[in-house]
């Protein structure tokens, strides 16, 4: 693996990594990548949430990528940062390691155990040398660690683009790509508004959620 090039790992919940956002040739065969599934149960999501905290300094890069991954229909599980009457499911945090990894998703597993995002330091910090200290490689990152904290596996990249592609030198967009969005609903479900308006009532049309509909905000008038 070349280190500069580095992208992340997702670690399994009995501490096995597997190779994130790396150097590998695109495989064909299957929308994942090995014999990876999309999974709502390998996944950070408690009861239709994700509740965070943070410690790391690339605070920009979580914010853009919990907008990213909340946002244009993506409404079905929501991401929140942590209250006192709530469980952590998400910590933010920094390392420091050549290890190949821009960063890195870890599912803990068990009742009450907080999985981590970890942004790595060794590449993503200004000055390091290669491309990765930029706003677009750490935003593309986070939003790519999230993906898998929602549950997405590596998806190979001649299906279409994905956030989820595992090379880092590859990064489609620091966002969701439409191929993404497909998968998050077939994961957590699809708001038929915001896919097709033809399943929606007149009123509710321009609304992105049913909850918008069901309370007026956004809706369009009878012309």
């Amino acid at each position: 693996m070349a280190s500069v090039t580095a992208p992340a790992h997702a670690a399994d919940s009995d501490g096995a990594a597997d190779p994130d956002i790396t150097v590998e040739p695109m495989r064909t065969g299957s929308a994942c990548i090995g014999s990876a599934r999309d999974s709502t149960s390998r996944s950070s999501v408690d009861d239709g949430e994700i509740r965070w905290t943070q410690s790391s300094k690339y605070d920009d890069a979580r914010k853009k990528a919990n907008k990213a991954w909340t946002s244009n229909g993506l409404e079905q599980v929501k991401i929140k940062g942590d209250a006192w009457n709530t469980s952590n499911d998400l910590h933010w945090k920094d390392k420091n390691k050549k290890d190949g990894a821009l960063a890195t998703w870890t599912m803990r597993g068990g009742v009450g155990a907080t999985d981590t995002i970890e942004m790595n330091d060794y590449y993503l910090k200004s000055g390091r040398p290669g491309p990765f200290d930029k706003p677009f490689y750490r935003r593309g990152a986070a939003a790519h660690e999230l993906g898998h904290a929602l549950g997405l596996c590596h998806k190979d990249q001649n299906y279409g683009l994905s956030i989820m592609g595992p090379d880092g030198r590859y990064l489609p967009d620091t966002k969701p790509t439409s191929r993404d969005r497909k998968d998050y609903h077939k994961l957590w479900g699809t708001d038929l508004c915001e896919e097709d308006s033809s399943h929606c009532p007149w009123c509710c049309r321009g609304c992105r959620s049913w909850g918008c509909c069901l309370h007026g905000v956004g809706r369009r008038q009878r012309q």
